[in-house]
């Protein structure tokens, strides 16, 4: 973001803009009335600091040719942009067509929630075969994770496209886990982005944000929701986002390099079953990864323990020393967590079996750590087993 073209200054590190309501005159406020955007007004409607950073993210999102026609907006969480998104576009009465497996919050979010307003989800394979014939008149949307949460399972996008298309449904991928320069969803057609800020785009752990990046139409409904809604980031956090931005790209490769190296040891260790990384040749997706996925297969590096339990995968945990148990991934630091106690709580073992793991399976998020340096604390903590 340059703060000398918004602001008139010429600060090297760009300002933060922390008033909630700005001043101004009969006539823009007419304007705002009418849907005007570009006048700071209310911070609900739009701040400043976050619309720099918008514009920062449309940047590195939006197809280079066609980039006037798409819009973006950040949220106070990731959760909060998929569902904004999802009650701005849908209503009492559609159905989502949605793949599996998926983040364990959006899985409950169409499981539990949506119905309640009238909303179904039906689940097709991560591979969308056969998903034509969940397909109906009432069908308006279809949602897409790639990779999948936690096994790195990936979506055919030029497929998802064109079965949207024909169907006449909003398409949408969630691409938190591979944000760019890994993936491009947007030049493939999708009409709509999203991405888990926190994780890999603010890159330190240290903010909560939600992204989404999409046709200017379909945003114009969005922004319009998300004002009513109020799940506004802060300005603070979105100064945080902006400065992860400008490190994505350098975190991201060295990411790729040690998470490449990490998942290729620990398919060689005999306490391992199987290693679920994209960037692998044993994984069911590799070849569609290496044609989808330029820019690498980012850091999650999930793996099955051969002793499919609970109480083994917790010995695991209790060895490490430098990688951390903790819920998120995408910062500097290397963290394991344990899906059905986190991203996927709740889950019975049908239902983890169906999302292609067990309980054996932890999930890698490695950081900037060294790559030797991880391969000795779970070499140590694999002795537990």
């Amino acid at each position: 973001m340059n703060s000398k073209h918004r602001d008139g200054h010429r600060d090297i590190t760009p300002p933060i803009h922390l008033s909630s309501t700005h001043e101004v005159t009969w006539q823009e406020a007419q304007r705002v009335a009418e849907g005007d955007e570009a006048i700071p007004f209310y911070q609900r409607y739009g701040n400043p600091t976050v619309r720099a950073v918008e514009d920062q993210l449309l940047s590195l999102c939006a197809p280079p040719d066609d980039a006037e026609n798409y819009a973006a907006l950040l949220t106070s969480s990731g959760m909060a942009a998929i569902s904004t998104a999802l009650l701005a576009l849908l209503r009492s009465g559609d159905e989502i067509v949605a793949t599996d497996p998926i983040y364990g919050g959006t899985s409950k979010l169409m499981r539990e929630m949506l119905p309640r307003w009238g909303i179904t989800t039906r689940f097709v394979p991560c591979d969308l075969r056969d998903a034509e014939g969940s397909i109906t008149p009432q069908t308006k949307l279809l949602w897409v994770e790639s990779p999948a949460n936690p096994i790195n399972r990936i979506v055919p996008f030029d497929v998802a496209v064109a079965l949207a298309k024909r169907h006449n449904l909003i398409s949408c991928v969630d691409a938190t886990f591979a944000p760019p320069p890994l993936q491009s969803p947007l030049s493939y057609g999708f009409d709509l982005e999203m991405h888990a800020a926190t994780k890999y785009i603010g890159g330190h752990s240290d903010l909560l944000a939600g992204a989404l990046v999409g046709r200017r139409d379909l945003m114009s409904r969005i922004r319009a929701t998300h004002r009513s809604l109020g799940a506004t980031l802060d300005p603070h956090a979105a100064w945080l986002l902006g400065r992860g931005l400008l490190t994505l790209g350098v975190r991201m490769r060295q990411i790729n390099e040690s998470a490449g190296r990490v998942a290729a040891w620990l398919q060689a260790q005999p306490g391992i079953e199987r290693v679920h990384y994209a960037g692998l040749e044993s994984h069911p997706d590799a070849a569609l990864a290496r044609s989808q996925m330029p820019g690498g297969f980012g850091g999650i590096v999930a793996f099955d323990l051969k002793e499919r339990s609970s109480q083994a995968a917790e010995r695991l945990v209790a060895g490490l020393r430098l990688i951390r148990h903790a819920p998120s991934l995408g910062g500097t630091e290397s963290l394991v967590s344990y899906p059905p106690l986190s991203s996927h709580s709740g889950q019975s073992d049908a239902q983890l079996a169906a999302a292609g793991f067990t309980r054996g399976t932890l999930r890698l998020a490695i950081g900037l750590d060294a790559a030797q340096d991880l391969e000795k604390d779970l070499e140590s903590a694999l002795r537990h087993l």
